[in-house]
């Protein structure tokens, strides 16, 4: 009864944790490339002051792209600003 009990619940945590490695990690390489491709497309106001904000945008405008950036696989998308 008791090992019965073990296989359904190892059975459950199984099925739900089997997505979870799947999901892959952002590489340290894309990341720099895409930072670098936010830091192109919104250049802050102060050069010397990242904190002073963006010319273009906002931070969920940042987000976004960065974001749009690791989908394509550390390519920045094009500018539609």
């Amino acid at each position: 009864m008791m090992s019965r009990i073990f296989m359904i619940v190892g059975s459950a945590v199984l099925f739900v944790c089997s997505p979870c490695d799947k999901a892959g990690a952002v590489s340290a390489e894309v990341a720099k490339k895409c930072e670098a491709a936010v830091v192109a497309a919104f250049p802050p106001r102060v050069p010397s002051d990242p904190t002073a904000g963006s010319v273009k945008g906002n931070v969920r405008d940042q987000r976004a792209y960065f974001n749009e950036c690791i989908k394509n696989g550390g390519t920045p998308p094009s500018d539609k600003k």
